[in-house]
């Protein structure tokens, strides 16, 4: 592959960085600079591969906002054809490998409740647990959060 010239305007203190990293590494800014670029595109590709469906669903982001809309309503009015769609996507997320252990169990704690709601879905006044703060099927929102904030600035380079 043809290898191109690309001018970049830095600050001078990065620059410095630069060339500290360089001397220290024994390589020229240029190989330094190379090599960050390259391990970012490569970290990248993977963590959008192990990530896909957290940040390339729109199931996933309907998901964690009909979650979060349950907080202020453990009502749900959807037909029930829309209420296995929703189970479907959580069955999916608590099969992604990127997402930890224990979130997988928050979410599992949303598929049983979905499925009792699912299965007595004609009774009145029925609502969703999992929604429900000081429940024992309660979904911790906080680690959902946490998580996702975490893994939104993983892919920063920092110099």
């Amino acid at each position: 592959m043809k290898s191109v010239i690309l001018n970049v305007r830095i600050s001078q203190e990065l620059k410095n960085n630069l060339e500290k990293q360089s001397e220290e590494d024994g390589v020229t800014i240029s190989d330094l600079i190379r090599n960050i670029i390259n391990n970012h595109s490569e970290n990248e590709t993977s963590n959008l591969l192990d990530m896909d469906y957290l940040y390339h669903s729109n199931q996933f982001l309907y998901l964690i906002t009909w979650m979060f809309e349950k907080r202020d309503c453990a009502f749900d009015g959807k037909p029930e054809i829309e209420l296995l769609k929703i189970k479907s996507i959580v069955t999916d997320v608590m099969s992604e490998q990127s997402f930890p252990k224990d979130l997988k169990l928050e979410f599992e704690k949303v598929l049983v409740d979905l499925v009792r709601y699912i299965n007595n879905y004609n009774a009145e006044r029925m609502q969703f647990h999992f929604c429900k703060p000081n429940h024992s099927g309660s979904f911790n929102y906080s680690m959902l959060i946490e998580y996702i904030t975490t893994r939104a600035f993983e892919n920063v380079i920092y110099l």
